[in-house]
């Protein structure tokens, strides 16, 4: 058995990811679920699932190739890749099978690619600068704005009185988010961290003046993300990441005033350079949206017949088997072909998917599927696809 699996090297939150899968069996195999799983890792080192894609499901494989596209929309909440918090994401390609030594064990083959992902845009991409204009303690503050980009002067006019000392610095807090409810409510491999200085100025004159500023050019823009799952398996885990900027300011007083130490905190916003994330992804290729472009058409869907469909039931075991008779009636061979049934009861539940995978399937020929399950149902549900990426769903009434 091998697997072969080629995607996008980086994406754009908000877009669709695009992944092509080749499975070859070498020969005739069960098994119990193939897909995609877009995943991180937490602190704590366990799988994070962020979006997961079916491919096969339970079923039984002739020796062939398989091969499959899938596109899969990255939601705009997602949190990117941010090196500094080792935050990295992995395209993992799986297929589980009964172990050969042990039919009670499950065994997981696997291939994985890394993905780079980057944000959209600043959330604060059309917020308008603000000036600042504060008087706090005797210490009067005037800044122009309150964005910045990375490289850029923050220049700070000031008036105090009093001071024996006066200083600025520039601050940023960034850290992870991670609770994991199952695990607890705050995962304990997050520790808390102090804030970072980044630069800074200070004065011995105090009265009035400036002080200067750079912001360091590999500043990490101000943002926050906040991810949280929609399956029903991971609800209670939260996933994000913070960037927070602020200006410091500290005042000594003279001893003749009593020398106490004034401190307080101006919140400031560092947003990216413009179209910064856009020229290092490189991605300026069409993007596929969703699976409806690989619905085959008409012609192609008038070409697969189902010729019959009979039913039994093994009294024994309390199954009934609903035996297909499939017919390919197009001109042209049908390679990697997988044929999905499930059922519907009374018109409302669905039963459970099994798939048969045929390596080809010739013009004319004839197959026999065999659909087992312990509910009677009313429709049968037959979904076709094939290595051209073409899908076929046929929905028979029983």
């Amino acid at each position: 058995m091998k697997l072969s699996l080629d995607n996008d090297d980086s994406i754009i939150l908000g877009d669709y990811l695009n992944v092509i899968t080749k499975t070859t069996f070498e020969e005739t195999t069960e098994i119990l679920w193939g897909g995609l799983k877009l995943i991180s890792k937490n602190p704590c080192k366990r799988d994070l699932i962020i979006t997961k894609s079916e491919i096969f499901n339970q079923g039984t494989f002739e020796a062939g190739e398989y091969i499959r596209k899938r596109s899969q929309l990255i939601n705009p909440n997602v949190v990117p890749t941010i090196p500094a918090r080792n935050i990295h994401y992995l395209v993992k390609m799986t297929l589980r099978i009964k172990s050969p030594l042990n039919s009670q064990k499950e065994i997981e083959i696997f291939k994985e690619n890394h993905i780079k992902i980057f944000p959209k845009e600043s959330i604060y991409h059309n917020r308008i600068p603000t000036p600042i204009k504060l008087i706090m303690s005797g210490i009067d503050l005037e800044i122009s704005k309150d964005i910045f980009k990375p490289g850029e002067a923050i220049k700070i006019d000031y008036k105090t009185s009093n001071l024996a000392l006066f200083q600025i610095r520039l601050k940023q807090k960034a850290n992870l988010i991670c609770i994991c409810e199952p695990f607890g409510e705050q995962c304990g491999s997050t520790e808390e961290l102090p804030p970072v200085i980044a630069g800074g100025a200070k004065t011995s004159k105090t009265d009035h003046g400036f002080l200067l500023i750079k912001i360091p050019n590999h500043a990490e823009p101000s943002h926050e993300y906040l991810w949280e799952p929609q399956e029903k398996d991971q609800w209670g885990v939260k996933f994000g990441d913070y960037s927070k900027w602020f200006l410091e300011i500290i005042g000594n007083r003279k001893r003749e005033v009593g020398g106490d130490t004034i401190s307080f905190e101006i919140p400031i916003i560092i947003k990216p350079q413009k179209q910064q994330n856009i020229i290092e992804t490189g991605l300026f290729r069409e993007r596929e949206e969703g699976l409806e472009l690989f619905e085959a058409p008409p012609a192609i869907k008038k070409g697969i017949n189902i010729i019959s469909i009979d039913t039994d039931k093994d009294t024994s075991s309390s199954t009934f088997i609903y035996k297909l008779r499939i017919k390919n009636n197009l001109k042209d061979i049908l390679n990697g072909v997988t044929i999905e049934n499930s059922g519907i009861q009374r018109g409302l539940f669905e039963t459970y998917k099994h798939m048969t995978g045929f390596s080809a399937w010739l013009p004319r020929e004839e197959k026999i599927i065999e659909y087992k399950t312990r509910q009677e149902i009313d429709t049968l549900i037959s979904t076709i696809e094939t290595n051209s990426q073409k899908q076929i769903r046929i929905q028979t009434i029983l």
